[in-house]
């Protein structure tokens, strides 16, 4: 989200970032917030020094509070935190990133917003009190002393280009291999590549890096089709487990389980392992039949595995480190050993195929391997990132983020839909019925709520979608009469003349005073709230219906537009109410 982030950032790009931080409940990897009520915080260090080991760096915002559903609370001293951020950037951090920093106006309340560089990889690790942070998950951690070997690792491979999957693993002979998978790998090498059919089987193993040249066993080969890569390579282990909540006793996880094996059968089982711990729902078919429905894509979950499988650090330097799969409330969390050397994860989530090999030779032999079920572990078409993100999209979940430390790479997808229930039940209204895709649900939402139509804004909240695509989600709205787009100031308007399910359940005295228009469910619930409980305060409001400040002022400021709600008092003035307006 902060890879969008500009200096020049206004109210909307702000709001859009609060909006998307509730949406996942809490901070993110690159995105760190605090309320700063009493000033800079104590250890913001430690978030500016993670920032700086970070391959992408990261946003700090100054003035939000996280406890409240991340409403603005703004600082009371905005010059003096945003010179202390500044000076703990440049005085605190060793070397020091660079900080671009900025105060925005909210309402009247100072924001502060920073985003911090990253440093240069030569110069890392980046220190806080003598102490090397790094960013995992939303929060700021110690470097173990793997993490700053496997740093000054990165620097010398920076320089050099190392075949790390063809490194011969001395302890290991052919006899290692399963033969099976063995032979049928030869098969498909053969039949693909005519210049290979007239070798002998050493030679072909010999040519695509199976076995060296004194025909010992690589760690590509061992790991793509060898019967227990895990004895001689241990760091090929994967290890998943579920993660419990804090409140729920001494236990921190449950359903612990290691898993080894050769490439294809290590896909195959994890990926069964994650489908049997998450949750299904049940869906009726076109035909009125019920299915159970997993809750996240298979092809979604496969494609992340595999990724995390054969582009994972095969160098020396990962020896202790294997592959560690989570879920948790929230959200399932792969996590890689090693880094996105070549691409930023905005080019591979971008919407053309992008071939990102880390291990170039076990990458080409997964091509040609097939799990039990006849499944080819990957295609090779660079499309694996892609397809998780339009699976995902199609479903309705919200979008994954893909996030490079600088010493591991963690997939996090996010569970739970990417509209709550008030939000599809007023889109089956709104749209007559209609079967929306996930891009004309939002494009509905924000007009709706006014929203000026923004090209670019919506390919990034649907990466990967190509122009052409984001005019066809809007072009079939406007057909259908749904929206309406002003042609001077490009803002959209909904067009609907029939009543919501909201609209329709409400007290008569309620439903009278509205328009035709079905309201958003956020207005809907101020007013309702009103109607039974008279004036109210934002605080009040906030209290009642559970809205974000952000989201009770926005949704007021509509409201008095329309003529339903009108204030008492000034805004930002303490005691001031809020009234229905009263039918004439």
């Amino acid at each position: 989200m902060s890879k969008f982030l500009s200096m020049s950032m206004d109210r909307a790009e702000l709001d859009d970032i609060l909006d998307y931080l509730r949406l996942v409940h809490g901070d993110t990897a690159d995105i760190e917030v605090k309320r700063a009520a009493g000033g800079l915080p104590e250890r913001i260090g430690e978030s500016v020094c993670a920032f700086a080991n970070t391959p992408e760096g990261g946003v700090i915002i100054l003035g939000v509070d996280e406890a409240n559903d991340f409403s603005i609370a703004g600082v009371a001293d905005p010059a003096t935190v945003r010179d202390g951020l500044v000076g703990v950037t440049r005085d605190a951090v060793t070397p020091s990133p660079h900080i671009d920093s900025a105060v925005l106006d909210v309402d009247g309340v100072a924001v502060v917003v920073a985003k911090i560089r990253p440093v240069l990889l030569s110069q890392r690790p980046a220190l806080f009190e003598n102490r090397a942070y790094f960013r995992q998950g939303d929060g700021d951690h110690v470097m173990s002393e793997d993490d700053l070997r496997y740093l000054e690792a990165q620097k010398i491979i920076e320089a050099t280009t190392v075949d790390h999957d063809l490194l011969p693993v001395p302890t290991a002979t052919t006899d290692d291999f399963d033969a099976d998978l063995r032979d049928a790998l030869l098969r498909s090498l053969k039949n693909g590549t005519p210049r290979l059919r007239g070798m002998s089987d050493g030679a072909v193993l010999r040519r695509v890096g199976v076995v060296d040249a004194h025909g010992t066993p690589t760690v590509a080969g061992l790991y793509a089709i060898g019967e227990f890569p895990q004895g001689p390579c241990p760091q090929l282990t994967v290890t998943a487990a579920v993660r419990l909540p804090a409140d729920q006793g001494p236990a921190r996880t449950q359903n612990l389980q290691r898993f080894e094996g050769p490439l294809p059968d290590l896909l195959a089982s994890v990926t069964a392992w994650i489908e049997q711990n998450l949750a299904t729902r049940q869906t009726y078919t076109v035909d009125g039949s019920m299915r159970d429905l997993p809750e996240f894509p298979g092809r979604a979950v496969r494609e992340a595995v595999a990724n995390a499988l054969v582009h994972r650090d095969l160098s020396p330097h990962t020896a202790s480190r294997g592959i560690d799969i989570r879920i948790d409330g929230r959200s399932l969390l792969i996590m890689n050993p090693g880094r996105l050397s070549a691409f930023s994860w905005e080019q591979l989530s971008a919407g053309h195929l992008t071939r990102s090999e880390v291990n170039r030779h076990l990458y080409r032999l997964a091509t040609h391997l097939r799990t039990a079920h006849g499944d080819r572990v990957i295609e090779g078409e660079g499309g694996g990132i892609l397809e998780i993100f339009r699976s995902l999209r199609e479903r309705g979940l919200k979008r994954p983020q893909i996030f490079d430390s600088g010493v591991t790479v963690t997939a996090k997808l996010w569970r739970g839909p990417m509209f709550d229930a008030a939000q599809e039940r007023w889109l089956a209204t709104a749209s007559g019925g209609r079967e929306l895709s996930a891009v004309q649900k939002w494009l509905l939402l924000e007009a709706e709520d006014g929203a000026v139509w923004d090209l670019a804004r919506v390919r990034r909240e649907f990466s990967p979608l190509s122009a052409d695509e984001a005019r066809g989600a809007i072009g079939a709205l406007s057909r259908w009469g749904l929206i309406a787009v002003d042609e001077d100031t490009a803002a959209l308007s909904y067009t609907g003349r029939r009543v919501s399910e909201r609209e329709a359940s409400r007290p008569p005295s309620v439903a009278a005073r509205t328009d035709h228009r079905p309201p958003h469910p956020n207005q809907a619930r101020i007013v309702i709230h009103m109607d039974t409980n008279g004036p109210q305060s934002v605080a009040g409001l906030v209290a009642a219906t559970g809205l974000s400040d952000n989201q009770v002022r926005y949704a007021l400021a509509r409201l008095m537009d329309m003529g339903r709600v009108r204030r008492e008092g000034g805004q930002g003035i303490r005691g001031t109410l809020y009234h229905l307006v009263e039918d004439s």
